[in-house]
């Protein structure tokens, strides 16, 4: 299962809800719920998304969305 929780939590501290990140995404909000919940992965291009809309330079990704172990 993946942890998100660094990220969780510098969305909130930014007051942005799931339901806004799905927008901005451009996916719904159960697809944004489900890769939180860790029953998938976030593409690539959606992690870089996620951490330009947090003012999150990029290579900090690993820190935020970190890879699948095990």
């Amino acid at each position: 299962m993946k942890n998100y929780k660094k990220i969780r939590f510098v969305l909130h501290e930014s007051d942005i809800t799931q339901e806004q990140l799905a927008e901005i995404l451009g996916r719904s909000a159960s697809y944004v719920s489900a890769r939180f919940r860790g029953k998938e992965s976030f593409t690539i291009d959606e992690c870089y998304k996620v951490l330009q809309l947090c003012d999150i330079a990029p290579e900090h990704i690993f820190e935020y969305f970190p890879p699948l172990v095990g």
